[in-house]
């Protein structure tokens, strides 16, 4: 495990338990009652969360399969430049677990629930703050890692390399923000990365 997996699922359970104590202690403020369809509707969007996290580490994994067989400059061993099939059996895996689990509760019946608005919108707040920073602090490592390769310098080998990680965090983070842009009303209608059950 590298660092974009930690960094995300820190941020997700941090933001998430900020979350439920927001609407816990103020939900009243916005007429967000603790009552069996409100819990209902938290739990939909905690796992769509969760799901999302799952199915971008996996897409991350088949990331970090496929940069291995990428060319490399001459002087590294073929061992760094091997294709993984435990990453590739390891990302797919994740990727359909997290792609279903997601999929079910998009097609769970979501009862009109008051405050489920800022609920939304709370949930939209944690997943772009949990992937951008993923994305912030291991796209660039990774980044770097490929120059230093480049010009000939020591780099960590691809299979343990932030790359893939950055990439799939930077692509969902992206859309999150797209979704953001949106729900304020300033963002044209274009296709989401990533869409949660309303």
């Amino acid at each position: 495990m590298t660092g974009f997996e930690p960094v995300l699922f820190a941020v997700s359970v941090i933001g998430t338990l900020a979350v439920i104590l927001m609407f816990v202690l103020r939900g009243h403020e916005i007429g967000w009652e603790l009552a069996g369809e409100s819990v209902f509707a938290l739990y939909v969007r905690m796992a769509s969360l969760a799901g999302s996290v799952v199915f971008t580490i996996g897409v991350a994994e088949l990331l970090r399969a496929w940069l291995v067989t990428l060319p490399l400059p001459e002087g590294y061993t073929a061992l760094t430049s091997r294709l993984s099939l435990e990453q590739i059996v390891r990302g797919a895996t994740l990727l359909v677990a997290g792609g279903g689990f997601w999929i079910i509760h998009f097609l769970l019946p979501r009862p009109a629930v008051r405050g489920s608005g800022p609920l939304y919108l709370a949930f939209l707040i944690v997943g772009a703050a949990a992937f951008g920073l993923a994305a912030l602090m291991t796209l660039p490592l990774g980044v770097a890692q490929e120059l230093q390769r480049l010009f000939g310098l020591n780099a960590p080998p691809r299979t343990d390399g932030t790359l893939g990680g950055g990439l799939a965090a930077f692509a969902v983070w992206l859309g999150h923000l797209s979704q953001l842009r949106n729900h304020f009303g300033r963002g044209s209608h274009r296709a989401e990365v990533v869409r949660y059950p309303e």
